[in-house]
């Protein structure tokens, strides 16, 4: 395709079908309020970019805490209440840094197993977990059940 040279904007007048419509004193540019309403616009998206990403930010560190706490929950079940000598009926409370817990301990049933002259009992261990977040109270709960077997007297 053969090049044009145009020396003028006049000249582009003459071009087959051409939208643009110029006089030789015009000027090309943006006009002082066209760029104003960009740069309001520009300003408004990214205000709302930013309230997008806070809001990703806040979520994100509302499951981590949350996380956290049921972490905080598991290890009580697992790791003190697994053990037979720590089952005994009742309700017990403290603090796990920012976390606040109570374990309650009952049991269910007992059976008596005569061939190991022994006892089995069937504890319901319920861990409750609660912290602040963002001035509000926050919890969860998480229930298992153990068994515990202890020697008759």
């Amino acid at each position: 395709m053969p090049r044009i040279k145009i020396n003028n904007l006049s000249q582009v007048n003459c071009l087959k079908g051409s939208p643009i419509q110029a006089s030789p004193g015009s000027q090309a540019g943006f006009t002082l309020l066209e760029v104003l309403v960009a740069a309001a616009l520009m300003a408004l998206m990214l205000v709302a970019l930013l309230e997008l990403l806070a809001a990703g930010l806040r979520t994100r560190e509302a499951a981590q805490r949350r996380t956290q706490a049921l972490m905080v929950a598991e290890k009580l079940c697992h790791d003190h209440y697994s053990r037979p000598d720590f089952l005994k009926a009742g309700i017990f409370q403290g603090r796990e840094g920012p976390y606040a817990f109570r374990v309650t301990v009952e049991p269910q049933f007992q059976v008596a197993a005569e061939g190991l002259k022994s006892q089995v009992t069937c504890y319901s261990i319920k861990v409750a977990v609660s912290w602040q977040e963002l001035g509000r109270s926050k919890s969860l709960e998480i229930q298992t059940v153990r068994t515990a077997a202890r020697k008759k007297s």
